[in-house]
C-alpha cells in the first residue's frame, strides 16, 4: 500500500465515504467529550489544596489550530502548618498532570519533557529543590518554571502527528519567622496573716502565700493564641519573695515568720509576697510574676498606756495645793528649791511612781504603772512655774487720802489680793476685824465700813485665806478725830405751809457748812460746796433744785439738803408740815362696806379744820356732798346696802344717821372723796373733803412652779382667776397697788399666760413674786409667792463640832434629777454613777474637814462610795457651808452600750451648822413638854452679867417651816398648849410669847404649856431646829438659841412590841412622863394597876398641877410611905375624880377594877352628858347606877368596846396595858 505525504487525500467510493463520514462523527463526539474531559481536569486542579499555581503554556501544534497547555506544580517538604515552610525544609518542586488543548485535533498522548523543565525560586534557578535558610524566615517564596509538553495527535481523518506546548508558572510558599518560646505566670495568689488581729508589738506573725489559684503556661510565637498548660513540679517550680513594709526579707519559703514592732500607739503595717516560676525547658527564662500584700493593725501597748497616761492625768501638786498639768505652778520664793518635789496627781487606774521636773527646759516626766496588765508608762508635759508674793491690800476709800479719820463718819475699805498661790483670787475669802474704842462695823459682801465712836486709834487688820487655807494679814492704822465740819440752817428747821403754797428754804432758812476750830468762834465754808436737795415724800411737797418747796396735800416731808465738801457729805434736815382742809375717813377693803355715823363725820370735820387753820371748832351739823357716776362704789343710807338704799347727791345727816360706802370689786385707791359741808356753833361754815382710802385685802398664795433649772412658769394661784406681779425684788410701794384690778388687762397673767422667770432672777436658788391677784367675783387680794428653782443641792445639818455623813443614794438621787432636767436622752437611757469630785473645800480653820475614810479629801480626790464620806466641823464653824462638787456618770443606751463614758453634772453640798443649845427627845407618834428649867439655865449661861438673870419671857421663830407649824406636813409641830386633843389653831406663831409668870391675858401664853408633837410620818432620826429667843426680866436681857428635837426611839422595853394593841399607848404615856413603866426594861402590860397609880396617871397626864392641899385626906395614904403618889391623890379628891373607898380610905394599893378607871376618867372630863344605854349583859342601870354613866361615856366615844359576847367585867382586874389604853383614847 503507497504512503501518504502529510496532507495528502485519497478519493474513495461514495458507500465507504458514507461510512467513513460515520467514523469521523463518531469520533468527533469521542473527542468533543475527551475535550470536556480534559477542561475538567484542566478546571479541577486550579482549585486544589495545596495552594499549588496551574502552569499555562502557549505553543503550537501540528493540528489545524494553535494548542495550549498546562500542569500542576507541587511543592513538597513545607513542615509548617497550613502549609508553610521552615527554616531547615528541604523543598522539592515536580510538575505533573500535563494538559494540552488543541480543538483542531486529537491529543492522543502527553507528557512534559523533562529536558526542557528549568525552575527558579524568586529569580535564581534552581534544579527543583530548595533548602530554606534562616535568611528566608518571615519571607513568601515565589517558586516559578518553564517546561514542554510534548504529545501525539490525530486529526478527523485519523492521521497522527507530534507536537509540543511550551508552559510557565509560578506558585508562592510562605516561610514562617523563626519559632520563640515563652512563658506566663497566671491567676491570682492571696496572703495570710496569723493571726489577723489583735496583733501587739513584738509579737511573730506567721504569713502564708496561697498559689492555689496560680497556672503558667508556655507559648509559641507560632501560635500566640494558644498556649499550653504546665504542671507545677514537672514543667515549672515557684519561688517567693517578701517584703515587709518595703524592706525585702530572707526567707524565700512560701510561709513566714515576722516579728512585728512599733514605736506608735497603732500602726498598719503591710506584708507582701511576689511569686516567680522557674520552668524546666528554660530555666533562665524572665517570666512575668504575681504578688499579694496584706496589711495588719500592729498595737503597742506601752506606747498605748503611755498616751492613755499622758490624757488621764490632769492634775500635779505641790506643797500641798493642786495645780493643771500644764500649769502655771505658783511658788512662793522660798519653795523655789523644792520645785522638784511636786507630784502628779495619779489618775483613776494609774499609780504615779515618779515625778520629775527640769526647770531649765520645763519639762515634767511622769512615770508610773496602768494597773490593768501592770504597764509601765511615761508621760511628759511642758510646765511652766511662777514665782509669786501673794500680796493682800486694804484700799481706802477715794474720799480719805490721808489716815485721819473723823468721829461719826463712815468709811468703807475694800480688799484687794494680787498674786495669788492658785492663780486666781476667785477662791480667797476675807475677814476683817477692827481693834479701837466704840467702832462700828458692818460688812456687804467683802467691803467693810468702818464707823468710829470717839477719838483715838484704830487698826483695822484683814485677813485674806486663800482656797489652800493659806493667811495673808494686812493692817491699817487710823487716826480718828473729831470732824471740824458740821452742816446746819441759818434759821428754822420746821415749817408748816399749806397745799399749793410754796416756801424758798434757800432764802428763808439756807443750810450753810462750818468748820468748828475748837472755840467760840466757827468759820462758814463757802467755796468748794456743792448743795442738792430731796424730798421724803413727793406726793406730799415736792422741791426744786434751788430749795423751793412747794406743798402738795397733808402730810409731812422731809426736806434734805445734802451739802458736800471734799467728797464727804453733810445734811441738814428740814420738817415741812402740809396742812389743808381735808381728812381721812377709816379706810374699807375692795368689794367691802364701811360705815361712817353723823358723828364720825363731824369729828373728822372738827380736826381737818384744827389741823388746817389751828382753830378749835364745834360741829353743829353736817351735809355730805356724795360724787356723782363714781366707778369706785355707791354710797347708801342702810347697812343693807339694797337697790332702795343708795344715796346720791347731796345728804343731810340727821342723828342716828348713818353713811355706807361699798367699794367696787377690784378697785384700789384714794380717790374716793366726799365733801363735808359743816356749820359750827360760832366759827362759820367750812367745806371739808374726805377721803376715804380703799386698801387691798391680803391674801396668801401657795403657787405652783414649773419647769426645768433654767425657765420656770408661775401657775395661777389655786382659787383666783388671773395675777399681775408688782416687784421680785421688794415690797411695792402703796401706790402701786392702787387700780381698777378687776377691769385692768395690761401685764394681767393668767392660765393661758402665765409669768416666767429664770434663775438669774434668783438669789440662792429663791426668790418672791409680790402680786395682785383676783378671784372670780373680781375682788383683789395682795400677797407674795415665793419661787423656788430646782437647786441641784444635796443639804445636810451639822452641830458645831460635830461630824455627819453623808449618802450615797442622795448622790445617785441627785444623778437622776440632774440628768432628766439637763441631758437630752432617749427612751430607754440611763446613766450610771462613777464618782464625785469636790470643786473646792471648806476652811478647815474656820468650817471644817471632809474625810473620806480616815484620809482627807482633796480636790483631786475621786470618791466612788459617798457613804464613806464625812465632814468634821469645827466648834467655832457657823452658818451655811458649802461644798461644790461635780458628779461624773456613765451614760448607756437602752441595748447597755456606752453613749458617753464621763458625763459631768455639778451640784453643791450646803452643811447647815446649827448649835443645839436646848436639847429635846421625842418618840414618834408623842408629845414632849418643854418646861421653862432648859430656858432659865440657858438665858443666865449666855452671859456672864446674866447669872442670876430671871427668864420673863420666851419666843420662838417658826417661820414657814413645815417640820414646825404643820403636823400633817411635817415631822410634828409645836403647839402652845397640848393636852392630847389639841387643834391646829393651838400651833406656836412667831409673834407668840411663852412667859414663866404668865398673867391673865390672851397674849401671855405658859412656857410650861408648849409642847412639840410628832406625827406618826415622823422618823426616828429626825431632827427639828427651832431659833429661839429667850428674854429676861431687866431691859437688855435677851439670848438667842436654837432648840434641837430629835425623834428616837424612847420606849425600849423588851415586853412591849409594835403588834400590841397597847404599843401607841404605851409610846404615848412614856414620852409624855405619865408612866416610866415598871424598869428601864420592862413595862409590865399584863401587871394589874393599883388606884394610887391610876389617879397618878391622870394627873401626869393634867401636866401635874399643884393640889390646894399638902395633907392627906385619907387615913391610909401617908405623907412619907406614899410621897410618890400623894398630890395626886390629893388633887383628884379636889377634882372630884375620886371620894375613896369609904371609911376615910382610899385603898391606894387595891388593884384598880375596869369600872373604877372608866369612872376616873368620866369625872376628869367632868361628867359630860351621856346618850342611849349599854348592851353588856354584866351591867345594868339599877345595880351598877354608880359607874353606869361611866361606862356609857366610855362605850360611846370609843375608850372601850368590852370583851365581846355582850361582857364588860366591870369588877375585873384592869391592868397597866389597859390602864394606858383607856388614858390614850380618852386623852390623846
Amino acid at each position: 500500500m503507497p504512503m501518504y505525504e502529510k496532507g495528502s487525500v485519497r478519493a474513495e467510493p461514495r458507500s465507504k465515504q458514507q461510512e467513513r463520514m460515520k467514523k469521523i462523527m463518531k469520533k468527533f463526539l469521542s473527542s468533543l467529550l475527551a475535550l470536556t474531559m480534559i477542561l475538567s481536569l484542566v478546571i479541577v486542579p486550579a482549585n486544589a489544596t495545596g495552594g499549588t499555581d496551574i502552569g499555562t503554556g502557549t505553543g503550537t501544534g501540528t493540528g489545524t489550530s494553535a494548542a495550549t497547555g498546562s500542569a500542576t506544580l507541587s511543592i513538597t517538604g513545607a513542615t509548617g502548618k497550613g502549609g508553610h515552610a521552615k527554616v531547615g525544609d528541604t523543598l522539592t518542586f515536580a510538575l505533573t498532570n500535563p494538559v494540552v488543548n488543541d480543538s483542531s485535533v486529537k491529543v492522543i498522548s502527553k507528557n512534559i519533557n523533562p529536558d526542557s523543565v528549568t525552575w527558579k525560586v524568586d529569580s535564581a534557578e534552581n534544579n527543583g529543590s530548595y533548602e530554606v535558610t534562616t535568611a528566608d524566615a518571615g519571607k513568601t517564596l515565589t517558586v516559578s518554571y518553564t517546561a514542554e509538553i510534548d504529545y501525539t495527535k490525530e486529526d478527523g481523518l485519523y492521521n497522527q502527528g507530534t507536537g509540543s506546548v511550551r508552559i510557565s508558572g509560578s506558585k508562592s510558599v510562605t516561610v514562617d519567622a523563626a519559632e520563640t518560646i515563652s512563658y506566663t505566670v497566671n491567676g491570682e495568689v492571696s496572703v495570710s496573716a496569723e493571726p489577723d488581729t489583735g496583733i501587739k508589738s513584738g509579737d511573730t506573725v506567721k504569713f502564708t502565700v496561697n498559689t492555689d489559684k496560680l497556672f503558667c503556661k508556655k507559648i509559641s510565637s507560632n501560635n500566640p493564641d494558644h498556649g499550653d498548660d504546665l504542671t507545677e513540679g514537672t514543667d515549672y517550680t515557684l519561688s517567693y519573695a517578701w517584703t515587709v513594709n518595703g524592706k525585702s526579707v530572707s526567707d524565700k519559703t512560701a510561709s513566714i515568720r515576722v516579728k512585728l514592732t512599733t514605736d506608735k500607739a497603732s500602726e498598719k503595717q503591710t506584708v507582701s509576697c511576689k511569686v516567680s516560676a522557674t520552668f524546666k525547658d528554660d530555666p533562665t527564662y524572665k517570666s512575668n510574676s504575681l504578688s499579694a500584700p496584706i496589711t495588719v493593725t500592729v498595737t503597742n501597748d506601752k506606747v498605748n498606756a503611755d498616751a492613755e497616761f499622758a490624757a488621764a492625768i490632769k492634775q500635779v501638786t505641790f506643797n500641798g495645793r493642786t495645780y493643771g498639768i500644764s500649769g502655771p505652778v505658783y511658788y512662793l520664793a522660798n519653795e523655789h528649791n523644792n520645785l522638784d518635789k511636786m507630784t502628779a496627781v495619779a489618775p483613776k487606774g494609774f499609780t504615779v511612781t515618779k515625778t520629775e521636773y527640769d526647770e531649765s527646759t520645763k519639762k515634767l516626766t511622769v512615770t508610773g504603772k496602768k494597773t490593768e496588765g501592770n504597764i509601765d508608762v511615761t508621760a511628759e508635759f511642758k510646765l511652766s512655774c511662777t514665782q509669786v508674793a501673794p500680796t493682800v491690800t486694804i484700799n481706802k476709800p477715794s474720799s480719805l487720802t490721808g489716815s485721819t479719820v473723823y468721829v461719826g463718819s463712815s468709811y468703807t475699805f475694800t480688799p484687794s489680793f494680787a498674786e495669788s498661790l492658785y492663780g486666781s483670787t476667785s477662791g480667797v475669802t476675807y475677814e476683817w476685824t477692827v481693834k479701837g474704842t466704840d467702832v462700828k462695823t458692818s460688812n456687804s459682801g467683802n467691803n467693810y465700813t468702818v464707823t468710829p465712836g470717839k477719838a483715838g486709834k484704830i487698826t483695822i487688820t484683814l485677813t485674806a485665806t486663800d482656797r489652800g487655807n493659806e493667811e495673808y494679814k494686812a493692817t491699817l492704822g487710823l487716826n480718828v478725830v473729831a470732824n471740824p465740819y458740821s452742816a446746819h440752817a441759818t434759821g428754822k428747821t420746821e415749817f408748816t405751809i399749806n397745799t399749793n403754797e410754796t416756801l424758798n428754804l434757800a432764802t428763808s432758812s439756807a443750810p450753810a457748812l462750818y468748820k468748828d476750830y475748837g472755840t467760840s468762834s466757827e468759820e462758814k465754808i463757802a467755796k468748794n460746796v456743792t448743795l442738792k436737795w430731796e424730798s421724803s415724800d413727793k406726793t406730799v411737797a415736792t422741791v426744786t433744785s434751788n430749795g423751793v418747796v412747794k406743798g402738795l396735800k397733808s402730810g409731812t416731808a422731809t426736806i434734805t439738803a445734802t451739802l458736800t465738801y471734799e467728797r464727804k457729805d453733810y445734811t441738814v434736815e428740814y420738817k415741812v408740815r402740809v396742812s389743808a382742809l381735808d381728812c381721812k375717813l377709816d379706810s374699807v377693803e375692795n368689794g367691802a362696806t364701811v360705815g361712817y355715823t353723823r358723828n364720825d363725820l363731824m369729828s373728822a370735820a372738827e380736826e381737818a379744820i384744827y389741823a388746817f387753820d389751828r382753830t378749835r371748832v364745834d360741829v353743829t351739823d353736817v351735809t355730805v356732798v356724795l360724787p356723782s357716776g363714781t366707778s369706785y362704789g355707791t354710797f347708801y343710807d342702810d347697812e343693807d346696802c339694797g337697790r332702795n338704799d343708795k344715796v346720791t347727791g347731796s345728804y343731810s345727816m340727821d342723828s342716828g344717821d348713818e353713811l355706807y360706802f361699798k367699794s367696787e370689786n377690784g378697785y384700789v385707791g384714794s380717790d374716793v372723796k366726799v365733801t363735808l359741808n359743816v356749820k359750827t356753833r360760832s366759827d362759820g361754815d367750812y367745806s371739808v373733803t374726805a377721803v376715804i382710802p380703799v386698801t387691798m385685802r391680803k391674801g396668801e398664795f401657795e403657787s405652783q412652779v414649773t419647769g426645768s433649772d433654767k425657765t420656770y412658769k408661775v401657775t395661777v394661784p389655786s382659787g383666783y382667776e388671773a395675777y399681775w406681779v408688782l416687784s421680785t425684788s421688794k415690797e411695792p410701794a402703796a401706790s402701786e397697788y392702787d387700780g381698777s384690778w378687776a377691769t385692768k388687762t395690761a401685764g394681767k397673767y393668767t392660765s393661758k399666760s402665765l409669768y416666767s422667770f429664770s434663775t438669774s432672777n434668783l438669789k440662792d436658788g429663791e426668790g418672791k413674786l409680790y402680786i395682785v391677784a383676783i378671784d372670780d367675783k373680781g375682788i383683789a387680794y395682795s400677797g407674795v409667792i415665793e419661787l423656788k428653782a430646782n437647786a441641784y443641792t444635796i443639804k445636810y445639818s451639822v452641830v458645831a463640832g460635830e461630824s455627819v455623813t453623808f449618802d450615797q443614794k442622795r448622790f445617785e438621787s441627785f444623778m437622776e434629777d440632774y440628768a432628766d432636767d439637763n441631758i437630752k436622752t432617749s427612751k430607754g437611757d440611763y446613766f450610771e454613777f462613777d464618782y464625785v469630785k469636790f470643786d473646792s473645800l471648806p476652811n478647815s480653820t474656820r468650817e471644817g474637814v471632809l474625810y473620806e475614810g480616815k484620809d482627807k479629801i482633796k480636790t483631786s480626790t475621786e470618791v466612788e462610795n459617798l457613804d464613806k464620806v464625812t465632814f468634821e466641823s469645827v466648834a467655832k464653824a457657823k452658818d451655811t457651808i458649802k461644798v461644790p462638787f461635780t458628779l461624773y456618770a456613765k451614760q448607756y443606751d437602752k441595748n447597755d452600750k456606752v453613749i458617753d463614758k464621763k458625763v459631768s453634772m455639778t451640784g453643791v453640798v450646803e452643811i447647815s451648822v446649827v448649835k443645839e443649845d436646848i436639847v429635846f427627845e421625842v418618840g414618834v407618834n408623842s408629845a414632849v413638854k418643854l418646861g421653862s428649867d432648859k430656858f432659865i439655865d440657858f438665858l443666865r449661861d449666855s452671859d456672864k452679867s446674866y447669872k442670876k438673870a430671871d427668864l420673863d419671857y420666851v419666843t420662838f421663830d417658826v417661820g414657814k417651816n413645815s417640820a414646825i407649824t404643820s403636823y400633817f406636813n411635817g415631822t410634828g409641830a409645836l403647839y402652845r398648849y397640848y393636852n392630847g386633843n389639841t387643834g391646829i389653831n393651838s400651833t406656836v406663831s412667831a409673834k407668840d410669847e411663852f412667859y414663866y409668870n404668865p398673867k391673865t391675858s390672851s397674849k401671855h401664853y405658859d412656857l410650861d404649856d408648849v409642847t412639840y408633837v410628832t406625827s406618826k410620818f415622823a422618823k426616828v432620826g429626825d431632827i427639828v431646829y427651832i431659833p429661839f429667843t429667850a428674854y429676861g426680866t431687866k431691859s437688855g436681857q435677851k439670848a438667842e438659841g436654837t432648840l434641837a428635837i430629835k425623834v428616837k426611839q424612847t420606849m425600849n422595853f423588851v415586853d412591849v412590841h409594835t403588834y400590841d394593841y397597847f404599843y401607841d399607848s404605851v409610846q404615848w404615856a412614856v414620852n409624855l412622863d405619865i408612866t416610866k413603866g415598871t424598869s428601864t426594861t420592862t413595862f409590865s402590860p399584863k401587871q394589874g394597876c393599883t388606884r394610887a397609880q391610876i389617879v397618878t396617871f391622870l394627873w401626869r397626864a393634867a401636866n401635874s398641877p399643884a393640889p390646894r392641899s399638902s395633907t392627906s385626906k385619907f387615913t391610909d395614904v401617908y405623907a412619907t410611905a406614899h410621897a410618890d403618889y400623894m398630890k395626886a391623890i390629893n388633887w383628884a379628891t379636889e377634882q372630884g375624880i375620886t371620894t375613896g373607898t369609904g371609911n376615910g380610905k382610899f385603898s391606894p394599893d387595891a388593884t384598880c377594877t375596869r369600872a373604877q378607871i372608866v369612872t376616873f376618867l368620866y369625872r376628869f372630863k367632868s361628867n359630860p352628858a351621856v346618850y342611849g344605854s349599854l348592851n353588856f349583859s354584866d351591867v345594868n342601870k339599877t345595880e351598877h347606877a354608880a359607874f353606869y354613866n361611866a361606862i356609857l361615856w366610855a362605850v360611846n366615844n370609843k375608850i372601850t368596846t368590852g370583851y365581846g359576847n355582850g361582857i364588860f367585867d366591870p369588877n375585873g382586874t384592869c391592868n397597866r396595858g389597859d390602864a394606858v389604853t383607856f388614858l390614850y383614847r380618852a386623852l390623846a
